[in-house]
């Protein structure tokens, strides 16, 4: 029979265990992105459900340098898109 836990422990191993799920994600969006160039990383990783500051962490870059990216490439498609 499994030993019964306290409420402090139990909460200590789910932090644990989504840290460990993080750093997960985190490997997948950069091996997924391994070979692109930085514009096309940042709006794979985007559109992969991370958030801008978790892509300029994984990335090395500046979440204001994330933020301009994904605006500069959403103006851009809506352009595209009403030329349609």
């Amino acid at each position: 029979m499994p030993k019964k836990q306290s409420g402090l422990q139990e909460q200590s191993d789910e932090d644990a265990l989504c840290n460990k799920l993080g750093l997960v994600a985190n490997l997948l969006g950069l091996l997924a992105t391994k070979d692109m160039r930085e514009g096309d990383k940042i709006s794979t990783l985007e559109a992969a459900g991370f958030r801008n500051y978790e892509i300029a962490r994984l990335l090395g870059k500046n979440q204001a340098t994330v933020d301009v990216v994904l605006s500069q490439r959403r103006k851009r498609e809506r352009k595209e898109k009403r030329r349609k």
